[in-house]
């Protein structure tokens, strides 16, 4: 298997990065091209892109997307597409993943005097890439967890109820009622000009509802930036059924837009935003009720929540998996010494407030 390093312009792989997120079963929408090239035009910080391409007669069968950094003298990768995205990992076909995982492991090994220190973040509990680092002799500091909780889908929407206590059952019975019985209706927006109206509305609305209950939004998730990241990643992501906006309406008006990302296996809950007028029907709740219904019909394996152990979620009886975070180093001198330095600077910061 050979490997190569590309550092520049990554559109010379959107087909074969395409193709490969399609075949890849454990792929999310945050591993594909689209996702990659937007965060790359909005989130790089002066990074540059550092992706690994293995290949086999020729062929593409496996990406570790990686955005290289200095930060005063270190030189750092991190996973592209990070940061905003809920998942990261290598990219891999199927049935050449453990071969793909060793040989990005020896390659990182081999450019060893390349970088000093690979961040790890949002990676799946279940993948096989920390195992990899480790055989190719990288260094892997201790691992953070996040929860990320996940609904494993059945065939139908009755075996789902079965699973909710009798109180629960009734509460998204009822809020599926509101869409049932017309008081609000959920329709999906294709159209490109429509979907920039959609996502221009979606922030709007999210930084007012957040203002009226006097709570603070993040404040990069209100800025322009993220709106206009947003909505190109959108935007590329629609055509390739890599997301879905939906809006929420009253009669004709617009009163809420959601933004969800999906492929033919998950359905990923992401932000939502809602106008103050439709609060006593429990738009979030009404949403989710019927995400998960439309998720189980439409053929999809899970429900996911993503980051977050809100109590929120566990209303819809998720099982907890988590997201990984850890420091690797290769094990030369600078290395140790990026490493060392990594650690004093997060223990010197203050802890963060409940």
């Amino acid at each position: 298997m050979d490997v190569t390093l590309v550092t520049d312009d990554i559109a010379g792989l959107e087909p074969d990065w395409r193709a490969l997120t399609d075949r890849d079963t454990d792929a999310t929408p945050f591993s594909s091209f689209q996702w990659a090239s937007a965060w790359l035009r909005h989130w790089r910080e002066g990074g540059a892109p550092w992706v690994l391409v293995a290949r086999e007669k020729g062929r593409v069968v496996g990406l570790a997307p990686f955005v290289a950094h200095r930060r005063g003298g270190m030189r750092l990768l991190r996973g592209l597409g990070v940061g905003v995205g809920n998942y990261w990992d290598v990219l891999a076909d199927p049935d050449r993943r453990g071969p793909v995982l060793a040989a990005v492991g020896r390659e990182l090994r081999r450019r060893a005097a390349e970088w000093d220190v690979l961040f790890v973040d949002k990676l799946p509990e279940e993948s096989g890439t920390p195992a990899a680092l480790a055989a190719a002799g990288l260094r892997l500091g201790p691992a953070a967890s996040s929860p990320s909780p996940r609904i494993e889908l059945p065939a139908t929407f009755d075996e789902y109820l079965v699973r909710l206590s009798a109180n629960r059952r009734q509460k998204l019975r009822r809020n599926l009622r509101v869409l049932d019985g017309g008081e609000l209706s959920v329709a999906e927006v294709t159209d490109p000009e429509r979907v920039a109206r959609a996502v221009d509305r979606w922030q709007a609305l999210r930084v007012q509802w957040w203002a009226e209950r006097e709570r603070s939004l993040q404040s990069e998730h209100a800025g322009v930036r993220f709106l206009e990241f947003t909505q190109e990643a959108i935007a590329a992501m629609i055509p390739a059924g890599l997301a879905a906006v939906w809006e929420a309406r009253v009669g004709e008006e617009v009163l809420g837009v959601a933004l969800n990302f999906l492929d033919g296996r998950t359905f990923y809950y992401w932000l939502w935003g809602f106008d103050r007028r439709l609060a006593k029907l429990r738009p979030g709740h009404v949403l989710l009720a019927h995400a998960i219904r439309w998720s189980i019909e439409t053929g999809r394996r899970h429900f996911d929540f993503m980051i977050g152990d809100e109590a929120y979620k566990y209303d819809y009886a998720p099982t907890d998996r988590a997201v990984l975070a850890f420091e690797v180093g290769s094990g030369r001198p600078r290395s140790r010494a990026a490493l060392g330095l990594v650690h004093l600077r997060r223990a010197a910061r203050p802890p963060r407030s409940a």
